[in-house]
């Protein structure tokens, strides 16, 4: 008897040690999300912590039959949930410190993991992750290739072919030093940028500086060249990043007539195009906020054609992509929220299953998508905007090909009968709608100070030309559909055409020049997009020494606000913005540089020189600025006004 009441004791007691052990378990994990973050910082390989932090998170999310399809899905949801972590970021006393940084995404990871009860599980990776991770990384080869041969000053140089370049580096080196999202410190924010970039969508740029810190563990902002040279690199990630995400897209939709053959083809035709068309004016202009909107919307229509299994999984995936182009690109975010609108509408019956996740994810998106547009149209009067002139104007024959390959493919296949494809097409008429808009705006409030074009609806015509570009997969339908088998096993069953697809991806590349590199096909000048950018052409080398020269080496000239005064006044002006950037006074020389800075005009001059406090360094460039800066001088006597002549 007393041996059954042993038993029946120990029994009892059994439950209660395993409530005890996960806890424990709970509570080792959490001191291991503080500790590895700790180690890894103090040995300078923070670096890791975001490639720990994505494989974490895309082992608790479910979705994807590929490794590449899980690391995709997971990294749009951690964009959304980063910009929007970001205004959190930008008031707690931590900034943007990696240890701080990681180990709460850690430990919320691990949170999320206990109180949802999902084990970590990675799908294995597959052969066809191999195509798309290629195409971007050969991208990004080629483009980091001329920044990693050339020096400095080239560097500089090949910078200076867009003066929105400076300003972008600008900002992303301010949130470096606020250690947030600029519009919530504006004094702070208004001594590093210009005061019209406060208000502007700082997604990327915020990301660039949180990545910066993890890459260089270290919390201490970039200074001259250096900030140049690291927002060149996170120019090329971002370029890089985009083939992938366009490559990993059309496969993703297209996934039920491809095979590893096909993939080779269809990927060598985005690369393509995104290395010879206008597309690539974008990374060459240093419009990191553009190409990151692009890759957002790209991840956001391949997952309302193709939504993954989970319900709620589904909801806070769109409502985090929405958010972060809300954050990164606002522009394309009228398209994207119709394009939801529309999925919402097909999908209604899934989505009635999950009227709580609706309901607090809804919430969450229309509170914090369209915030940036709040604060941009209202505070910043950016609306303004919308009328300007100027932008790179995309081929037209390019886009009627890729239309025409595209509405071919679903009519010869009847690919209009597939939900996927439908969503789709859906998604490029919201697109079409907005560049739509937009070109009637332009129209009715005609801008053309900018040299003529339509500037921000141009920007649009990109968008739709990147989803042609992936929609061409659709082309695929029209091939006999391939067996299960041969799209997993395709080395034994497809070689045949695997090896044809493989020379269909080398006859791409060849039409467009990018073997040889003497194809007909011409797209900039006398050459292509890409051969300029390998070759530097067009570069502006002695753009670039005065601006050094200019700015100087000793840290007390380069605290002092400097104009550079040059007989032509848009190259002073260029001067001046990237001198400012280098020398971190941008926000102090804002007041001459924006709708002043021409020193050939008196009036201009001396309103710069009164709406510019404490000392002024004048550069001058030109011999016949000389005597213009002298006068300056004594003009204002009262004034610390140090005039330097070039003599380099």
């Amino acid at each position: 008897m007393s041996t059954m009441q042993s038993l029946r004791t120990v029994r009892e007691a059994e439950p209660a040690e395993r409530i005890g052990r996960p806890w424990a378990g709970l509570a080792a994990l959490t001191a291991g999300a503080w500790l590895v973050p700790v180690a890894a910082y103090l040995l300078h390989v923070a670096v890791l912590l975001p490639l720990v932090i994505l494989f974490a998170t895309a082992s608790l999310v479910r979705g994807g039959r590929t490794l590449l399809d899980r690391l995709m899905i997971t990294l749009g949801l951690l964009f959304g949930l980063t910009c929007a972590g970001g205004l959190v970021l930008s008031y707690w006393p931590f900034g943007l410190h990696p240890v701080a940084v990681a180990g709460t995404c850690l430990t919320a990871l691990i949170a999320a993991a206990a109180v949802s009860g999902r084990r970590p599980n990675l799908p294995r990776p597959a052969l066809s992750d191999l195509v798309p991770l290629l195409g971007g990384a050969a991208v990004g080869a080629v483009l980091f290739y001329p920044l990693v041969r050339d020096g400095e000053v080239r560097r500089l140089a090949t910078a200076t072919w867009g003066e929105d370049f400076a300003r972008h580096a600008n900002l992303y080196n301010a949130i470096d030093i606020t250690g947030g999202y600029l519009f919530t410190r504006w004094d702070a924010a208004a001594q590093q940028v210009y005061e019209g970039m406060i208000l502007y969508p700082q997604g990327s740029h915020f990301l660039d500086a949180l990545l910066d810190n993890f890459l260089r563990s270290d919390t201490t902002a970039t200074v001259g060249m250096a900030t140049i040279n690291h927002f060149w690199a996170f120019t090329v990630g971002w370029y890089a990043l985009f083939v992938l995400i366009a490559s990993w897209s059309a496969q993703w939709i297209g996934a039920s007539s491809l095979t590893l053959g096909r993939r080779l083809a269809l990927t060598a035709f985005i690369v393509a195009m995104s290395t010879t068309t206008d597309l690539m004016e974008a990374f060459i202009t240093g419009h990191t906020s553009e190409v990151a909107g692009l890759c957002l919307i790209l991840l956001l229509v391949a997952v309302l054609a193709r939504p993954t299994q989970r319900t709620g999984q589904q909801l806070l995936l769109v409502g985090s992509l929405l958010v972060a182009l809300g954050f990164t690109y606002y522009l394309f975010l009228p398209a994207a929220g119709l394009a939801t609108a529309f999925w919402l509408v097909r999908a209604r019956r899934r989505i009635r299953r999950r009227p709580m996740t609706l309901l607090v994810v809804g919430l969450c998106t229309a509170v914090l998508a369209p915030l940036p547009t709040v604060l941009g149209l209202l505070v910043a009067k950016q609306g303004a905007a919308l009328g300007l002139g100027g932008g790179v104007m995309p081929s037209i024959d390019v886009g009627i090909a890729l239309f025409a390959v595209v509405a071919g493919g679903l009519i010869a296949s009847r690919g209009w009968r597939s939900p996927v494809w439908q969503m789709f097409a859906l998604c490029v008429a919201s697109v079409g709608v907005l560049s739509i808009g937009l070109f009637t705006t332009h129209a009715v409030q005609p801008d053309d100070n900018l040299g003529g074009g339509a500037y921000y609806a141009t920007k649009t015509l990109h968008l739709l030309v990147v989803l042609l570009i992936v929609g061409c997969g659709v082309a695929t339908r029209v091939l006999a559909r391939p067996a299960a088998g041969r799209r997993r096993q395709p080395f034994r069953q497809g070689l045949p055409g695997t090896i044809a697809g493989a020379g269909a991806a080398v006859a791409v590349l060849a039409a467009v020049g990018l073997v040889a590199g003497d194809s007909p096909v011409v797209t900039r000048g006398n050459s292509t997009y890409i051969r300029a950018w390998v070759h530097s052409d067009g570069r502006r080398d002695q753009v670039a020494k005065d601006i050094l020269h200019g700015v100087g080496t000793d840290p007390a000239d380069r605290a002092v606000p400097t104009y550079f005064m040059d007989e032509e006044p848009y190259r002073g002006y260029l001067l001046t913005v990237f001198g400012s950037t280098l020398a971190g006074t941008a926000g102090q020389t804002a007041f001459g540089l924006y709708g002043r800075h021409d020193f050939t005009s008196q009036a201009q001059a001396e309103a710069m020189i009164r709406g510019t406090t404490g000392r002024i360094r004048l550069v001058t460039t030109s011999t016949s600025m000389e005597e213009p800066a002298a006068q300056l001088k004594a003009e204002y006597p009262d004034r610390d006004i140090v005039v330097v002549h070039k003599r380099w």
